[in-house]
């Protein structure tokens, strides 16, 4: 009975714990502004005023709401800004550095953690693909360039990353 117990507490926590990990959506709603709706809920149910006629609609503020009027789909925009955070831009110097001495793990991780900082940075996907491209991995080298060739706002860029896309593809062998 005890060891049943124990059993099923273990799996509680586990289900908790294994809750935290799930990933949310990479799209969210917004409202939109609707400045003469009231979002107040209504405390009292409606009753019929004495005298007044059956025949008058509810005003707009007790009509039905259709989600799909009052919500929008968002996608995450990229970073358009062009300017990097300090912390990014050291991470990016010191990565090239490690490509300068061919420390290529150590590239990744220092790109890895700059796009954990900045995750529209398209320049930061060309760069890491590049990386798992002179490490000979072309399949996560398309993956990323593909990635930031979605992001990427910079007709330079969008060369860039289009040619980086046919290298890995040749790599592969399924250019053409």
């Amino acid at each position: 009975m005890l060891k049943r117990l124990q059993l099923k507490a273990a799996l509680g926590v586990a289900v908790l714990v294994l809750s935290g990990c799930a990933s949310h959506p990479e799209y969210y709603y917004v409202p939109e502004q609707d400045p003469g709706r009231d979002l107040k809920p209504e405390i009292e149910p409606e009753r019929p005023i004495p005298g007044a006629e059956a025949s008058q609609s509810k005003p707009e503020s007790q009509q039905p709401v259709d989600p799909e009027e009052h919500y929008s789909y968002v996608e995450p925009q990229p970073d358009v800004s062009g300017q990097r955070s300090g912390g990014v831009e050291s991470l990016v110097r010191r990565s090239e550095q490690s490509i300068g001495g061919q420390h290529y793990e150590e590239a990744v991780a220092l790109l890895e953690r700059a796009l954990r900082i900045a995750p529209n940075d398209a320049d930061l996907y060309y760069r890491l693909a590049s990386v798992r491209l002179q490490q000979g991995d072309p399949v996560q080298a398309e993956q990323l360039a593909r990635r930031g060739l979605s992001l990427s706002r910079d007709e330079q860029l969008h060369d860039d990353l289009e040619d980086l896309i046919a290298r890995a593809q040749a790599a592969k062998g399924d250019a053409g």
